[in-house]
């Protein structure tokens, strides 16, 4: 096998790793699935009683006893079948259905909760020219914003991580000049992106915290390498990797919000045509029918990048954060390494190392011997992996930015 189709199956594999992991419950791996339920041996061996010592009375009674289990197991397969048909048909509705919805931007764009000053506020806090009066006013016109700021000014964790004693501010302008120009850009895109993920949900109850985690992972590495790379002339330029990095997760977030919808819409149709239909052990199995954890697995790793395109487009990016967009179009057309821009080349760069912590950290990641082959397609550095390696890139280091 050359080196080439290696490093491929390598990544492929770890791609597959990823998506499995980032749907599974963390008590996945503790969980035994087989209770012996319709094992016949371990049916038979549970009767208590020695063969040499029982009476005939009890003997029959253990077999009306051994008969009446069976029968009740009998019942307990038909009604799994018809639960397993069930899921079928709900998985196919729900392909179907989802499958639309997610195929056009009209559907796409309010699904994905940004607020709607979104552009506007990225432009002004991303622009060299910007100033507190005008920062200030945007983020005032954003719902809920100034309110959370006031929070985080207000926090005992906050003023300890930037080295500040705790005192009580009450106006949003006030909060704002706390931070500073510098550290609003880092933490407002955080706060929106964190604020746009579901973070309860009955089908994937940890796929937010999931998410969150890898999104802020690769945001921070993508600001980390192009820190390694010298990038920029003020500070906090590099901040904008962080947007990028972070702005990817959106399109696996607009499909967790759309599935918990299309799930509960798509099944109540199935459960009005069964019933219409008469079809009531079918109609009963569909009441217990669950989420269909590869199918949202398909849709993760398939739609996502798509999703995240289509949002791509439809955001005004503006002449300040134009090669932002150009390294989102590199990267969702596969363009070659080579041929891209910087941040083209470490988009890439950080996805790949995001995937790998998250991999790492749950203990998912293929073996010692992958981790080469694997990042050798996207040609990062064995110093840029040292520094990757030496950062805590699951948090947001504010005091870099604010003090």
């Amino acid at each position: 096998m050359t080196d080439k189709k290696l490093n491929n199956n390598i990544t492929e594999s770890v791609e597959k790793a990823f998506y499995q992991w980032l749907i599974t419950k963390s008590s996945e791996s503790t969980e035994d699935y087989n209770d012996g339920m319709f094992d016949e041996n371990m049916l038979s061996s549970g009767i208590a009683l020695d063969k040499k010592s029982r009476k005939p009375n009890q003997r029959v009674l253990l077999d009306v006893e051994k008969q009446g289990e069976m029968r009740r197991a009998d019942e307990r397969k038909q009604k799994e079948s018809f639960r397993v048909m069930a899921n079928t048909i709900l998985s196919q509705n729900m392909h179907k259905h989802m499958s639309s919805v997610l195929s056009d931007s009209n559907n796409v764009l309010p699904i994905a909760k940004l607020p709607a000053t979104f552009s506007d506020l990225m432009d002004v806090l991303y622009s060299p020219s910007s100033n507190y009066r005008s920062l200030a006013s945007i983020i005032s016109g954003t719902v809920g914003l100034p309110k959370q700021i006031l929070a985080l000014v207000n926090n005992s964790d906050f003023c300890s991580t930037v080295g500040r004693e705790v005192r009580l501010i009450k106006d949003p302008q006030t909060a704002i000049g706390a931070i500073g120009a510098v550290g609003l850009r880092q933490v407002i895109p955080m706060m929106i992106m964190k604020g746009s993920l579901k973070f309860e949900c009955e089908h994937f109850p940890r796929l937010s915290q999931k998410l969150w985690s890898f999104g802020t992972t690769k945001g921070n590495a993508m600001a980390a390498l192009l820190r390694h790379h010298g990038y920029g002339k003020e500070e906090g330029d590099e901040l904008d990797g962080l947007l990028l990095g972070a702005f990817t997760i959106l399109g696996m977030v607009c499909i967790h919000h759309q599935f918990s919808r299309s799930f509960e819409d798509v099944r109540q149709g199935c459960l009005v045509k069964l019933r219409d239909q008469q079809k009531r052990d079918l109609y009963n199995g569909m009441i217990e029918a669950e989420a269909d954890r590869a199918m949202m697995q398909t849709f993760m790793y398939q739609y996502g990048p798509t999703v995240t395109a289509m949002l791509v487009e439809n955001f005004n990016w503006g002449n300040r954060l134009a090669h932002l967009k150009r390294a989102f179009e590199d990267e969702h057309a596969n363009i070659a390494i080579e041929q891209r821009s910087l941040h083209g080349k470490l988009i890439l760069q950080a996805d790949r190392y995001a995937k790998f912590e998250m991999l790492r950290k749950a203990k998912r990641f293929p073996g010692k011997e992958a981790i080469k082959p694997y990042f050798s397609g996207c040609g990062i550095d064995a110093s840029a992996l040292t520094e990757l390696n030496s950062s805590d890139l699951r948090k947001l280091d504010m005091r870099r930015y604010i003090g």
